[in-house]
């Protein structure tokens, strides 16, 4: 596994957790070290490699922030004090984790083959190319995530006030999103 820090801008830090590989030692160590509430959490998880990939986020957020993380009714962490923020993107066997001293939202996609049924569904532009279509589902789960909504906003959720920033890394893209 490669970890690695990405600095946005002077209030934005990415962490990149890349080749995250199953290794059901390394769940049951991780687990042993966040707080029962996070354990709990994960468990739901049906993924293994999503197990190992939250935990690690989790794990470096305590490192950074000595608070209790809690979960909002649609099931987004937060931490109560609200003076550090993050969110958390899955793509594959890589996952990143944004932290901010202002609310935040990620989301990390590889660009893909879309069809025109979703195509059609996000735009209405039929010939939009697949990275314009990437670009907008990222860009709407970033929104979804700094709003702390859940996915059930996707086809609603429009931008705002909010500022969009893209990176890509290898062949994947990541969206940020934070307000002003």
């Amino acid at each position: 596994m490669e970890q690695e820090l990405i600095k946005v801008n002077s209030f934005i830090n990415l962490y990149l957790f890349k080749n995250c590989h199953l290794d059901i030692k390394r769940i049951t160590y991780l687990e042993k070290m966040v707080p029962p509430s996070l354990k709990e959490y994960v468990s739901h998880y049906s993924d293994n490699v999503y197990k190992i990939q939250s935990l690690l986020c989790y794990l470096t957020l305590l490192q950074l922030h000595d608070e209790l993380i809690c979960f909002n009714e649609n099931g987004c962490p937060y931490f109560p004090s609200n003076q550090i923020y993050f969110s958390i993107s899955h793509n594959e066997n890589d996952v990143i984790l944004a932290v901010s001293k202002k609310p935040i939202g990620v989301d990390f996609i590889k660009c893909e083959k879309y069809d025109n049924y979703l195509k059609q569904f996000l735009t209405s532009d039929i010939n939009a190319s697949d990275e314009e279509i990437a670009n907008i589902i990222a860009s709407k789960e970033a929104l979804i995530k700094l709003n702390q909504l859940n996915l059930t906003y996707l086809n609603i959720i429009k931008k705002d006030d909010e500022v969009l920033l893209y990176k890509n890394i290898d062949d994947k893209k990541i969206v940020i999103a934070y307000k002003i």
